[in-house]
């Protein structure tokens, strides 16, 4: 991941301009339309409440042999349809970096649960993977949550551990 990846990430959740350029020491500007938090590009995918579909970016850098060809493979999650594009990444002596999306659509109709999968990027030789995760989550209310211990208010005249 670079500086730029940093900047659409911090621009996604929220941080204004001014703030980012301190973060970076540079002049930085969030794009007019915001970036979806979901398109930093880590190894992994988690998207949570998938309801519909949703189309998230990766890009990814060769590191193997310089003329090198990798097919995608996909271990669908459970009522989870994925399509990536390209299906083929090709790279040479020029072509380091390549992107590809990864559209995620739902037919889950019950709320709950962890959707597990996989995307694989495989030469014949060498396979690199991304895992992908679908959460749906259940909304609980922060009262109806149990209180941690340390939430406590603390009697200065008892021994903290």
């Amino acid at each position: 991941m670079g500086v730029n990846d940093y900047v659409h990430f911090l621009c996604s959740i929220g941080y204004k301009n001014s703030a980012i350029s301190k973060l970076t020491l540079h002049p930085s500007v969030c794009p007019n339309k915001k970036p979806s938090i979901l398109n930093l590009n880590l190894p992994s995918i988690t998207v949570p409440n998938l309801r519909s579909s949703v189309t998230i970016t990766r890009t990814v850098t060769n590191v193997g042999p310089i003329d090198s060809t990798y097919v995608i493979s996909v271990e669908h999650p459970l009522g989870v349809t994925v399509a990536v594009r390209p299906q083929m990444l090709v790279f040479n002596s020029t072509v380091k970096k390549l992107s590809f999306t990864i559209t995620l659509s739902s037919s889950h109709k019950t709320i709950g649960g962890y959707y597990i999968g996989s995307l694989s990027w495989s030469d014949g030789i060498h396979k690199a993977s991304d895992d992908a995760t679908e959460v749906e989550e259940e909304h609980v209310g922060a009262e109806s949550l149990p209180k941690p211990e340390s939430s406590r208010p603390l009697d200065p005249k008892q021994k903290n551990l």
